[in-house]
C-alpha cells in the first residue's frame, strides 16, 4: 500500500492533497447554525398552524415573554445555566469519540452529594462552598466513571451503559431524598437546605450561575485547543489507533474523558443547589405579561367553546335522525 493512499492518511501521514480551505467551508460556521435555527422554526411553525394557532403570535408570545423585560432575561438566564454547563460536559466525551448520554443521571449523583456537603458541615464560606462543589463533582465523576472504566477496559458501549445508570442514580437519590438525607418533619422528597455559607455570591441582577457558566465556557475552549490533555482527548476522539501509535495511553484517556464529563455536569447543578442569598426573580413585569397570555390564550378558549358547540350540535344531530328513524320504523309497522 502506497504512502498516498488515502487509508494511510489515518496513521499520521500528510495528505498530499489536501482541501483547500473556500470561502464557503469558512461562512459554513456561521450560516450552518442560522440555517438550523430557521427550519426548527418553520416546522415549529408549521406544528402550530395545524393545532389552528397563528405562528407569528405564538412566537411574539415567546419572544417577548423571554427576552422582553427583565424578569424574562432573568429567568433564561437561569433555565440555561445547567444546558450550557451539561453541554459543555458532553462536548468533552464528544471530542474523545464518547456519546455520553448519562448527564441526567451524573447530575443528579453529584447534586445529591453536594446538596449533602451544603447542609451536612458548618464552614467559612471561603471554604464551604468550594468545598460541597468539589464533593458533588467527585460524586459526579465517580458515578460516570462507571461507564467509562467499562468502556475502556470491556468495550461496553457507553450508550447502553449511561442509559442503564439513569435509572439506577433515579432510584438511588429518590431513595436518599426519601429516607436517609430526607429534611426532618417534611412529608415532601426533599434533602434539607444548604446553609448559607454554602451559597454562590450575587452579580447584581444577573443569576451567579450564569457568570460561571460563560467563565466556564471560555476555559473549555482553551483546555480543548490549547492544552496536551485536550489534544489528547481529540486524537483519541479521531482516531484511536494513530493516538495508541503515537503513544497516548487510549484507555486512560477514555476513562479521564468520562469522568472530567461527569463531573463537570455536576457543575450544572451548582445555581440551582447553592443560589445567592434571598435572591428571588423579579416580578414587577408580571402583569403585563399575564396580560400576553390571556390574549394568546383567548382565541384558544374561543376555539374550545366553538368546537365544543360543534360537537355538541353533532350530538344533537344525531339524535334526531335515530328519533326520526325510530319513528318511521313504528309507522311502517
Amino acid at each position: 500500500m502506497s504512502v498516498t493512499d488515502p487509508a494511510q492518511t489515518d496513521l499520521g501521514y500528510t495528505d498530499p492533497n489536501p482541501r483547500r480551505e473556500t470561502p464557503w467551508s469558512r461562512s459554513q460556521v456561521i450560516v450552518t447554525p442560522i440555517v438550523s435555527v430557521l427550519l426548527a422554526l418553520t416546522v415549529g411553525g408549521l406544528l402550530i398552524l395545524i393545532q389552528g394557532v397563528n405562528p407569528l403570535t405564538a412566537y411574539w408570545v415567546l419572544f417577548s415573554s423571554a427576552l422582553g423585560d427583565v424578569d424574562g432575561l432573568v429567568t433564561v438566564m437561569e433555565k440555561s445555566t445547567p444546558l450550557i454547563l451539561t453541554g459543555l460536559a458532553f462536548t468533552v466525551g464528544l471530542r474523545t469519540g464518547l456519546f455520553n448520554i448519562g448527564a441526567q443521571g451524573q447530575l443528579l449523583v453529584g447534586a445529591i452529594g453536594a446538596a449533602w456537603a451544603g447542609y451536612n458541615f458548618q464552614m467559612p464560606a471561603i471554604i464551604h462552598l468550594p468545598f460541597a462543589i468539589a464533593f458533588g463533582i467527585l460524586c459526579g465523576a465517580a458515578w460516570a466513571s462507571i461507564a467509562g472504566v467499562l468502556r475502556a477496559y470491556r468495550s461496553v458501549s457507553e450508550v447502553i451503559t449511561t442509559i442503564m445508570l439513569n435509572a439506577v442514580a433515579i432510584a438511588l437519590v429518590d431513595y436518599l431524598a426519601s429516607k436517609p438525607l430526607q429534611e426532618p418533619d417534611q412529608p415532601l422528597t426533599r434533602t434539607p437546605p444548604v446553609a448559607d455559607t454554602a451559597a454562590l455570591p450575587e452579580f447584581g441582577v444577573i443569576p451567579s450561575g450564569f457568570v460561571i457558566a460563560l467563565f466556564v465556557s471560555l476555559f473549555f475552549g482553551w483546555f480543548l485547543a490549547r492544552t496536551t490533555q485536550g489534544f489528547r482527548f481529540n486524537t483519541v476522539g479521531l482516531n484511536p489507533s494513530a493516538a495508541n501509535y503515537a503513544g497516548i495511553g487510549v484507555k486512560k484517556t477514555i476513562f479521564l474523558a468520562m469522568a472530567v464529563s461527569g463531573a463537570w455536569t455536576t457543575c450544572s447543578s451548582a445555581s440551582v443547589i447553592f443560589p445567592a442569598p434571598g435572591h428571588q426573580p423579579l416580578h414587577q413585569h408580571a402583569a403585563q405579561r399575564n396580560a400576553q397570555q390571556q390574549r394568546y390564550n383567548q382565541p384558544r378558549a374561543n376555539r374550545r367553546q366553538l368546537r365544543q358547540q360543534h360537537i355538541t350540535a353533532e350530538q344533537n344531530t344525531g339524535r334526531r335522525n335515530r328519533q326520526h328513524q325510530w319513528q318511521k320504523s313504528q309507522q311502517s309497522r
